[in-house]
């Protein structure tokens, strides 16, 4: 009674504030993205206060602005009619992934939170923010991820809170129920908050990277060592910097190429030739001989555990929820139509990107998607709620210059 008591005095609070302030609304959830963590269930329905607090934002934003705002909203200079048509793939590869998923009750779940939520989403951020909003929504999510690394390094000091079996290695998780999710959060914060740092000169900023970049180490999410400078060093590469400052930055770029190999622990992970590279290497073989036998549709939303099962032969190794590879993750659940739209998507961002070269925001969404996508190489940096909105937030900001900058 009383986390239910919690929860709707939770809800009630963000319906107020949404009412007042509905700009303000919108920060309060991005900072509040972990919240997914709160889970409840109506009937046989699962839910969490997230969804909550997403609902409140749809109901309240269309109440007030209807729905010509939120469609114009999707209009993207350059490539608008490549957006639409990368949308209309999106949600057809999805529905024809819950059709042919194993839990087709699970399977409307996944796609409520992973697709329809941030879709909607995405239109509501692009109808509403201005320019200093997008900056201020980036502080918060800097202020977020602060915080919970403050946490994370709490935890690493006093071994308090860390869920087993993480404790016996004393990996952080700050509010997670596993490292990896801590990472996975932090490491396109960082990237971004970094990036824009540099371009405006915010050194003041330095503090909060500082923790994320300590609660990251300590989390030991190895894959976000080498994402988060790597998508740094790329972003920066590609701005209008002067030759000087871009061959010193490919110099350092290169040193740390070359400190990487001659080190041999760094080797070790690079090539996966340590525990979780060899876990990593046999699920993909795994996923890769169901994928051939299931090559168009995939396995379908919510349907990997079943599919693979019949081609897991290392039953020392677990199952997990997805094969831990970007392509293999999208191609499993929405089949060769989401990898084309992963594809698509990716293009609208280098293009973003070459002709808003010198924005500062532009710059710092590119980098958190490029983290993402760099860290998606070997894990799993969308199929989780606020990695979802993460993204969406992402996207949007990084499609923002064309049609409200200016």
């Amino acid at each position: 009674m009383l986390y239910a008591a919690l929860l709707l005095l939770l809800s009630a609070s963000f319906l107020v504030l949404s009412l007042r302030s509905f700009t303000l609304s919108l920060f309060v959830l991005l900072g509040l993205l972990p919240i997914y963590l709160l889970r409840f269930e109506i009937g046989p329905f699962p839910s969490t206060l997230l969804e909550v607090f997403l609902l409140i934002t749809f109901v309240v934003y269309f109440a007030k602005q209807g729905f010509k705002a939120w469609l114009s909203a999707y209009h993207i200079d350059h490539v608008h009619t490549t957006f639409y048509v990368l949308l209309s793939t999106l949600s057809i590869a999805s529905l024809l992934s819950i059709l042919i998923s194993p839990n087709p009750l699970a399977a409307l779940g996944l796609f409520r939170a992973y697709i329809l939520e941030p879709m909607i989403f995405f239109g509501i951020l692009r109808a509403t923010f201005e320019k200093d909003d997008w900056i201020c929504g980036l502080k918060v999510l800097i202020l977020s991820g602060s915080i919970l690394s403050i946490f994370a390094i709490l935890q690493w000091f006093t071994g308090v809170g860390i869920p087993i079996p993480w404790d016996i290695e004393r990996r952080v998780t700050s509010v997670y129920p596993f490292p990896n999710a801590l990472g996975l959060y932090l490491a396109p914060i960082l990237s971004a908050g970094m990036v824009y740092a540099l371009r405006e000169r915010l050194w003041k900023w330095n503090p909060a990277f500082v923790l994320m970049a300590i609660a990251i180490i300590l989390a030991e999410t190895e894959a976000a060592y080498i994402a988060v400078p790597a998508a740094i060093i790329f972003i920066l590469l590609t701005a209008d910097h002067e030759i000087k400052t871009k061959l010193g930055i490919l110099a350092i770029s290169i040193v740390m190429i070359i400190a990487a190999v001659m080190a041999p622990a760094i080797r070790t992970k690079l090539l996966l030739q340590d525990y979780s590279g060899e876990v990593r290497r046999i699920g993909w073989s795994e996923s890769i001989e169901m994928l051939l036998d299931k090559p168009i549709f995939g396995a379908g939303l919510a349907g990997f555990e079943a599919a693979i099962e019949p081609y897991h032969d290392a039953t020392q190794f677990e199952i997990f929820a997805y094969p831990h590879a970007i392509v293999l993750n999208i191609w499993s659940e929405l089949g060769l139509l989401g990898l084309l739209g992963l594809v698509g998507f990716i293009g609208v961002g280098l293009g973003q990107l070459r002709r808003n070269g010198t924005d500062a925001l532009t710059l710092a969404a590119g980098a958190a998607l490029l983290t993402m996508l760099i860290h998606g190489l070997v894990d799993v940096p969308f199929f989780k709620n606020d990695l979802a909105i993460l993204t969406i937030f992402f996207f949007a900001m990084l499609t923002f210059h064309d049609t409200r900058a200016n």
